[in-house]
């Protein structure tokens, strides 16, 4: 595939910057719940 790409001469466009601020803070934010769903779920809060 690689090979495949580099042969054509078509350029090919940069893709999109990502914004790490926003993406670590949904991913915190994420694993935050996960964890309190984990702990609820360990003393027995939900079924």
């Amino acid at each position: 595939m690689v090979r495949a790409l580099a042969l054509t001469t078509a350029d090919t466009p940069q893709p999109p910057p990502l914004h790490l601020d926003v993406l670590t803070t949904i991913l915190y934010a994420l694993l935050g719940l996960g964890g309190m769903r984990t702990f609820e779920k360990l003393q027995g809060r939900t079924k």
